[in-house]
Protein backbone atom coordinates (compact mmCIF):
# COMPACT_ATOMS: atom_id res chain seq x y z
CA UNK A 1 0.00 0.00 0.00
CA UNK A 2 1.29 2.96 -0.80
CA UNK A 3 1.02 6.60 0.70
CA UNK A 4 1.07 9.96 -1.14
CA UNK A 5 2.63 12.67 0.58
CA UNK A 6 0.58 15.93 0.14
CA UNK A 7 2.96 18.50 0.12
CA UNK A 8 2.18 22.58 1.15
CA UNK A 9 2.95 24.78 -2.41
CA UNK A 10 6.12 26.14 -1.48
CA UNK A 11 5.36 30.57 -1.14
CA UNK A 12 8.26 33.17 -0.67
CA UNK A 13 8.96 34.42 2.65
CA UNK A 14 6.53 37.21 4.34
CA UNK A 15 10.41 39.65 4.49
CA UNK A 16 11.18 39.33 0.81
CA UNK A 17 7.82 40.55 0.00
CA UNK A 18 7.93 43.38 2.54
CA UNK A 19 11.82 44.08 0.58
CA UNK A 20 10.36 44.10 -3.25
CA UNK A 21 7.12 46.46 -1.84
CA UNK A 22 9.70 48.44 -0.07
CA UNK A 23 11.57 48.75 -3.28
CA UNK A 24 8.69 49.52 -5.43
CA UNK A 25 7.43 52.23 -3.27
CA UNK A 26 10.47 54.52 -2.33
CA UNK A 27 12.33 54.22 -5.53
CA UNK A 28 9.90 55.78 -7.75
CA UNK A 29 9.54 58.23 -4.88
CA UNK A 30 13.11 59.18 -4.45
CA UNK A 31 13.60 59.32 -7.79
CA UNK A 32 10.56 61.99 -8.64
CA UNK A 33 11.99 64.03 -5.93
CA UNK A 34 15.45 64.21 -6.75
CA UNK A 35 14.12 65.08 -10.27
CA UNK A 36 11.59 67.37 -10.11
CA UNK A 37 12.73 69.43 -6.65
CA UNK A 38 16.42 69.83 -8.15
CA UNK A 39 17.68 73.75 -8.19
CA UNK A 40 16.04 75.71 -11.13
CA UNK A 41 17.78 78.57 -12.98
CA UNK A 42 17.56 81.74 -11.60
CA UNK A 43 14.69 84.13 -13.05
CA UNK A 44 14.87 87.85 -11.85
CA UNK A 45 11.91 88.41 -13.94
CA UNK A 46 13.12 92.20 -14.84
CA UNK A 47 10.97 94.49 -17.11
CA UNK A 48 12.69 96.21 -20.32
CA UNK A 49 13.09 100.38 -20.02
CA UNK A 50 10.09 102.40 -21.47
CA UNK A 51 11.57 104.78 -22.82
CA UNK A 52 13.40 105.45 -26.34
CA UNK A 53 16.86 105.66 -25.60
CA UNK A 54 19.69 103.82 -26.58
CA UNK A 55 19.45 100.45 -24.90
CA UNK A 56 22.53 97.56 -24.22
CA UNK A 57 20.75 94.08 -23.09
CA UNK A 58 23.03 92.08 -20.89
CA UNK A 59 22.32 88.26 -20.46
CA UNK A 60 23.49 87.06 -16.98
CA UNK A 61 24.62 83.58 -15.88
CA UNK A 62 25.01 81.91 -12.32
CA UNK A 63 28.05 80.44 -12.44
CA UNK A 64 28.93 79.35 -8.63
CA UNK A 65 28.27 80.24 -4.85
CA UNK A 66 31.23 79.74 -2.83
CA UNK A 67 30.44 80.86 1.06
CA UNK A 68 34.02 80.33 1.99
CA UNK A 69 35.63 82.52 -0.08
CA UNK A 70 32.34 84.68 0.04
CA UNK A 71 32.04 85.07 -3.35
CA UNK A 72 29.22 84.43 -6.64
CA UNK A 73 30.57 84.32 -9.84
CA UNK A 74 28.55 85.80 -12.60
CA UNK A 75 28.88 85.50 -16.23
CA UNK A 76 27.26 88.52 -18.26
CA UNK A 77 26.93 88.64 -22.42
CA UNK A 78 26.03 91.44 -24.25
CA UNK A 79 22.94 90.23 -26.00
CA UNK A 80 21.57 92.89 -28.09
CA UNK A 81 22.04 96.64 -29.01
CA UNK A 82 19.09 98.86 -29.98
CA UNK A 83 20.83 100.79 -32.19
CA UNK A 84 21.61 99.31 -35.47
CA UNK A 85 24.63 98.36 -37.50
CA UNK A 86 23.50 100.56 -40.38
CA UNK A 87 23.80 103.13 -37.55
CA UNK A 88 26.73 104.97 -36.66
CA UNK A 89 26.88 103.68 -32.65
CA UNK A 90 29.77 105.31 -30.52
CA UNK A 91 31.38 102.22 -28.22
CA UNK A 92 29.37 102.37 -25.15
CA UNK A 93 31.47 101.91 -21.80
CA UNK A 94 29.76 99.93 -19.11
CA UNK A 95 30.80 100.05 -15.55
CA UNK A 96 30.12 97.80 -12.60
CA UNK A 97 30.44 99.13 -8.93
CA UNK A 98 34.16 98.17 -8.07
CA UNK A 99 33.47 97.85 -4.01
CA UNK A 100 31.47 94.74 -4.93
CA UNK A 101 34.07 93.11 -7.27
CA UNK A 102 36.34 90.92 -5.69
CA UNK A 103 38.56 88.29 -7.04
CA UNK A 104 39.64 87.43 -10.41
CA UNK A 105 37.00 89.88 -11.91
CA UNK A 106 38.17 93.33 -14.18
CA UNK A 107 38.69 95.92 -11.17
CA UNK A 108 40.78 98.49 -12.22
CA UNK A 109 39.55 101.34 -10.26
CA UNK A 110 41.07 101.58 -6.46
CA UNK A 111 38.38 101.18 -3.77
CA UNK A 112 36.36 104.74 -3.42
CA UNK A 113 33.20 106.51 -3.62
CA UNK A 114 34.13 108.38 -6.33
CA UNK A 115 32.95 108.32 -9.84
CA UNK A 116 33.82 105.27 -12.06
CA UNK A 117 36.14 106.23 -14.75
CA UNK A 118 37.88 102.52 -16.05
CA UNK A 119 35.09 100.62 -17.17
CA UNK A 120 34.78 97.20 -16.52
CA UNK A 121 33.81 96.17 -20.17
CA UNK A 122 33.70 98.31 -23.72
CA UNK A 123 31.46 97.33 -25.90
CA UNK A 124 31.90 98.30 -29.94
CA UNK A 125 28.95 97.83 -31.94
CA UNK A 126 30.32 98.36 -35.08
CA UNK A 127 32.63 95.20 -34.32
CA UNK A 128 30.02 93.12 -32.91
CA UNK A 129 28.23 93.52 -36.68
CA UNK A 130 31.06 92.66 -38.31
CA UNK A 131 31.22 88.90 -39.12
CA UNK A 132 34.47 87.75 -37.63
CA UNK A 133 35.66 90.53 -36.37
CA UNK A 134 36.34 91.72 -32.43
CA UNK A 135 36.12 89.08 -29.66
CA UNK A 136 33.19 88.00 -28.16
CA UNK A 137 31.23 90.36 -25.88
CA UNK A 138 31.50 88.28 -22.65
CA UNK A 139 32.52 89.27 -19.29
CA UNK A 140 32.93 87.29 -16.12
CA UNK A 141 32.67 89.60 -12.61
CA UNK A 142 33.18 87.49 -9.04
CA UNK A 143 30.79 90.03 -6.45
CA UNK A 144 31.22 89.60 -2.47
CA UNK A 145 28.71 87.84 -0.58
CA UNK A 146 27.62 89.87 1.87
CA UNK A 147 24.62 90.83 4.30
CA UNK A 148 21.44 92.62 2.65
CA UNK A 149 23.40 95.95 2.41
CA UNK A 150 20.55 97.41 0.63
CA UNK A 151 18.43 98.25 4.12
CA UNK A 152 18.85 101.80 4.94
CA UNK A 153 19.89 100.88 8.89
CA UNK A 154 22.36 97.95 7.88
CA UNK A 155 21.25 95.53 9.93
CA UNK A 156 23.12 92.33 9.53
CA UNK A 157 21.49 88.83 9.01
CA UNK A 158 22.03 86.65 11.32
CA UNK A 159 22.29 83.59 8.98
CA UNK A 160 25.07 84.94 6.66
CA UNK A 161 27.76 82.72 7.98
CA UNK A 162 29.13 78.88 7.29
CA UNK A 163 28.47 78.22 11.16
CA UNK A 164 24.87 78.49 10.17
CA UNK A 165 25.12 75.67 7.76
CA UNK A 166 22.96 74.43 6.54
CA UNK A 167 20.78 77.80 7.38
CA UNK A 168 23.07 79.95 6.55
CA UNK A 169 21.90 82.49 3.79
CA UNK A 170 23.91 84.94 1.89
CA UNK A 171 23.01 88.18 -0.28
CA UNK A 172 24.89 89.29 -3.53
CA UNK A 173 24.50 92.81 -5.46
CA UNK A 174 25.54 93.85 -8.24
CA UNK A 175 25.71 97.69 -9.76
CA UNK A 176 25.96 98.32 -12.92
CA UNK A 177 25.26 101.15 -15.34
CA UNK A 178 26.19 102.37 -19.06
CA UNK A 179 27.81 105.70 -20.94
CA UNK A 180 28.74 106.52 -24.38
CA UNK A 181 31.84 106.57 -25.16
CA UNK A 182 32.17 109.54 -27.13
CA UNK A 183 29.13 111.84 -25.35
CA UNK A 184 29.48 110.56 -21.74
CA UNK A 185 25.87 109.92 -21.85
CA UNK A 186 24.27 107.37 -19.29
CA UNK A 187 22.07 104.58 -22.17
CA UNK A 188 19.84 102.28 -20.57
CA UNK A 189 21.00 98.66 -19.24
CA UNK A 190 18.80 95.80 -19.37
CA UNK A 191 19.06 92.42 -18.09
CA UNK A 192 17.15 89.93 -19.85
CA UNK A 193 17.28 87.01 -19.66
CA UNK A 194 18.70 85.74 -15.71
CA UNK A 195 19.33 81.92 -16.15
CA UNK A 196 22.24 79.61 -14.02
CA UNK A 197 22.29 77.31 -11.17
CA UNK A 198 24.84 77.78 -8.05
CA UNK A 199 25.05 73.65 -7.59
CA UNK A 200 23.59 73.41 -4.05
CA UNK A 201 21.66 76.32 -3.62
CA UNK A 202 19.08 78.15 -4.46
CA UNK A 203 17.83 81.43 -5.18
CA UNK A 204 15.49 82.68 -2.31
CA UNK A 205 14.70 85.69 -4.34
CA UNK A 206 16.21 88.15 -6.84
CA UNK A 207 15.17 91.96 -6.98
CA UNK A 208 16.05 93.96 -9.86
CA UNK A 209 16.95 97.87 -8.86
CA UNK A 210 16.16 100.12 -11.76
CA UNK A 211 18.45 102.76 -12.34
CA UNK A 212 17.69 105.45 -8.99
CA UNK A 213 15.44 103.69 -6.66
CA UNK A 214 18.43 102.39 -4.69
CA UNK A 215 20.17 104.65 -2.77
CA UNK A 216 19.37 107.31 -6.38
CA UNK A 217 22.77 104.96 -7.65
CA UNK A 218 22.72 103.17 -11.12
CA UNK A 219 20.81 99.56 -11.56
CA UNK A 220 20.93 96.88 -9.73
CA UNK A 221 20.76 93.24 -8.87
CA UNK A 222 20.18 91.67 -5.20
CA UNK A 223 20.57 87.80 -5.30
CA UNK A 224 19.68 85.62 -1.74
CA UNK A 225 20.87 83.00 -1.81
CA UNK A 226 19.67 79.62 0.49
CA UNK A 227 20.67 75.53 0.65
CA UNK A 228 18.42 73.52 -1.97
CA UNK A 229 15.73 71.91 0.10
CA UNK A 230 17.12 68.59 -0.57
CA UNK A 231 20.58 69.58 0.69
CA UNK A 232 19.02 70.70 3.75
CA UNK A 233 16.81 67.42 4.25
CA UNK A 234 20.05 64.78 3.78
CA UNK A 235 21.61 66.79 6.63
CA UNK A 236 18.57 66.45 8.84
CA UNK A 237 17.75 62.75 7.58
CA UNK A 238 22.18 62.01 8.76
CA UNK A 239 21.53 64.53 12.17
CA UNK A 240 18.81 61.96 13.13
CA UNK A 241 20.68 58.96 12.31
CA UNK A 242 23.90 59.52 14.01
CA UNK A 243 22.11 60.39 17.06
CA UNK A 244 19.69 57.37 16.91
CA UNK A 245 22.60 55.22 16.49
CA UNK A 246 24.57 56.79 19.24
CA UNK A 247 22.07 56.49 21.81
CA UNK A 248 21.14 52.48 20.57
CA UNK A 249 25.37 51.67 20.98
CA UNK A 250 25.24 53.56 24.54
CA UNK A 251 22.22 51.83 25.40
CA UNK A 252 24.28 48.63 24.61
CA UNK A 253 27.49 49.64 26.33
CA UNK A 254 25.10 50.19 29.82
CA UNK A 255 23.53 46.83 29.59
CA UNK A 256 27.09 45.01 28.73
CA UNK A 257 29.19 47.27 30.93
CA UNK A 258 27.15 48.19 33.57
CA UNK A 259 24.90 45.20 34.76
CA UNK A 260 27.18 42.98 33.13
CA UNK A 261 24.85 41.39 30.82
CA UNK A 262 26.53 38.82 28.08
CA UNK A 263 26.99 40.13 24.81
CA UNK A 264 29.40 39.25 22.09
CA UNK A 265 32.78 40.55 21.89
CA UNK A 266 31.69 41.67 17.99
CA UNK A 267 29.01 43.95 19.13
CA UNK A 268 31.17 45.62 21.71
CA UNK A 269 33.79 46.66 19.18
CA UNK A 270 30.70 48.78 17.10
CA UNK A 271 31.01 52.11 18.57
CA UNK A 272 35.29 52.14 18.07
CA UNK A 273 34.41 51.60 13.95
CA UNK A 274 31.56 54.28 14.16
CA UNK A 275 33.91 56.81 15.47
CA UNK A 276 35.16 56.64 11.92
CA UNK A 277 31.89 56.35 10.33
CA UNK A 278 30.77 59.61 11.71
CA UNK A 279 33.47 61.76 10.40
CA UNK A 280 32.75 60.24 7.09
CA UNK A 281 28.79 60.87 7.04
CA UNK A 282 30.19 64.02 8.00
CA UNK A 283 31.79 64.78 4.84
CA UNK A 284 29.36 63.75 2.53
CA UNK A 285 27.45 67.02 3.60
CA UNK A 286 27.26 68.88 0.51
CA UNK A 287 28.49 71.92 0.92
CA UNK A 288 29.55 72.12 4.42
CA UNK A 289 32.84 73.55 5.85
CA UNK A 290 35.86 71.30 5.96
CA UNK A 291 36.27 72.02 9.56
CA UNK A 292 33.86 71.42 12.77
CA UNK A 293 32.34 74.59 14.11
CA UNK A 294 29.01 74.53 12.41
CA UNK A 295 25.81 74.87 14.12
CA UNK A 296 25.04 71.05 12.84
CA UNK A 297 28.62 69.81 14.60
CA UNK A 298 27.63 70.86 18.12
CA UNK A 299 23.97 69.80 17.67
CA UNK A 300 24.97 66.32 16.66
CA UNK A 301 28.41 65.15 15.02
CA UNK A 302 30.60 66.56 18.42
CA UNK A 303 28.53 65.42 21.22
CA UNK A 304 27.54 61.62 19.25
CA UNK A 305 31.53 61.34 18.91
CA UNK A 306 32.07 62.65 22.34
CA UNK A 307 29.38 59.83 23.99
CA UNK A 308 30.75 57.43 21.32
CA UNK A 309 34.25 58.04 22.62
CA UNK A 310 33.72 57.35 26.44
CA UNK A 311 31.58 54.22 25.00
CA UNK A 312 34.31 52.64 23.39
CA UNK A 313 36.73 52.85 25.88
CA UNK A 314 34.07 51.54 28.28
CA UNK A 315 33.85 48.60 26.17
CA UNK A 316 37.53 48.04 25.33
CA UNK A 317 38.45 48.09 29.29
CA UNK A 318 35.72 45.65 29.86
CA UNK A 319 37.96 43.01 27.82
CA UNK A 320 40.55 43.56 30.74
CA UNK A 321 38.40 42.78 33.44
CA UNK A 322 36.63 39.75 32.40
CA UNK A 323 34.89 38.04 29.51
CA UNK A 324 31.81 39.41 28.40
CA UNK A 325 30.48 36.51 26.88
CA UNK A 326 30.15 34.48 29.88
CA UNK A 327 27.64 34.21 31.88
CA UNK A 328 27.99 36.26 35.30
CA UNK A 329 29.40 33.96 38.43
CA UNK A 330 27.76 35.55 41.25
CA UNK A 331 24.37 36.15 40.10
CA UNK A 332 21.08 37.29 42.15
CA UNK A 333 18.02 34.58 42.99
CA UNK A 334 15.94 35.72 40.50
CA UNK A 335 18.49 35.29 38.07
CA UNK A 336 19.24 31.89 39.06
CA UNK A 337 15.52 30.92 39.14
CA UNK A 338 15.39 32.85 35.18
CA UNK A 339 17.79 30.11 34.27
CA UNK A 340 16.38 26.97 36.00
CA UNK A 341 13.31 28.10 34.53
CA UNK A 342 14.91 27.96 31.00
CA UNK A 343 17.01 24.94 31.67
CA UNK A 344 14.25 23.15 32.72
CA UNK A 345 12.21 24.22 29.65
CA UNK A 346 14.94 23.32 27.66
CA UNK A 347 15.54 20.24 28.95
CA UNK A 348 11.19 18.98 28.31
CA UNK A 349 11.79 20.69 24.64
CA UNK A 350 14.62 18.03 24.15
CA UNK A 351 12.95 15.21 25.95
CA UNK A 352 10.05 15.16 23.86
CA UNK A 353 12.42 15.38 20.43
CA UNK A 354 14.40 12.22 21.81
CA UNK A 355 10.60 10.45 22.80
CA UNK A 356 9.30 10.96 19.80
CA UNK A 357 12.25 9.64 17.90
CA UNK A 358 12.05 6.49 19.22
Amino acid sequence: MSYHVFRKPSTWPRWIWASVAFAILILPAAITVGFFDRVRDVNCGILPPIDTQRTINLQMDLISVDPLNAVTVLEWLVGGDTCGCNSDCPAVNIFFDVNLLTGAAPKSDPPSNNLLTNPTFVFNRTAACSVGDGAAPLFVTSVYLSFDITKGNREFSSKTSLEDYPFDEYFALAAFYARDNSTGQMVNVNVTPTRGVAVGYRVKSCVYFPSGSYQGGPPALLFSFKRAPLVIAYDIVIVIGQWFITLVLSTVMIKSVLFRYRQSASLLVVPVTTLFTFTQLRATMPGAPTTFGAIIDFASVLPCLAILVMASTLTLLIFLVRDPEKRRVNTSPEDQEQDAAIGGARNDVFGHQSSLST
